[in-house]
């Protein structure tokens, strides 16, 4: 039995990939597909979201990003530019929405994450020499909670999600 959903509250995008290393060290093909996945997958996703979003009137768009869109590391320099476009869309995309009026009823929120201890680390294409590692890494309920209270309460810029990720840290 299949069923298609027919009204849609919230859409979350959460997608990233990483190339590890100095930015000369990583091949452009590599630098390229961190963009294709992080950027662009995220752009076709919150098209689709926000064209459903304006035919049925109502909806949460949330995109995570990462603190690197604020605070951009060594070794991550793609990363660290496509997830600085993830914030830009999410605020370019509030104010179109304000600009036409849904700002009331639609809302596009961004959350952004410190370093998540996940497989991502061991995933991502290392042109290093050395296996990655961060000092301190969050545990990935952190950042499921700000993703539930973005659901209710989304933030632009994702200020709010991160500053309740911080306080958990400390």
């Amino acid at each position: 039995m299949t069923s298609r959903a027919s009204h849609i509250d919230v859409w979350v995008n959460n997608v990233g990939i990483g190339a590890l290393g100095l930015f000369w060290d990583i091949p452009l093909d590599d630098h390229a597909r961190v963009i294709d996945v992080n950027l662009k997958g995220l752009i076709y996703g919150a098209h689709t979201a926000l064209r459903l979003f304006r035919a049925q009137g109502a909806g949460i768009l949330i995109n995570v990003g990462s603190v690197d869109s604020e605070v951009p590391l060594a070794y991550q320099a793609s990363y660290a530019a496509s997830k600085a476009a993830v914030l830009s869309l999410g605020r370019s995309l509030n104010e179109e929405l304000r600009l036409v009026g849904d700002d009331d009823t639609i809302s596009v929120g961004t959350i952004l994450p410190w370093a998540v201890d996940t497989p991502w680390w061991t995933h991502a294409a290392n042109y290093t020499g050395h296996e990655p590692r961060m000092a301190a890494m969050d545990d990935p309920a952190i950042v499921i909670e700000a993703i539930v209270a973005a659901c209710t309460n989304p933030v632009d810029g994702g200020i709010r999600a991160r500053m309740k990720a911080e306080d958990q840290r400390r």
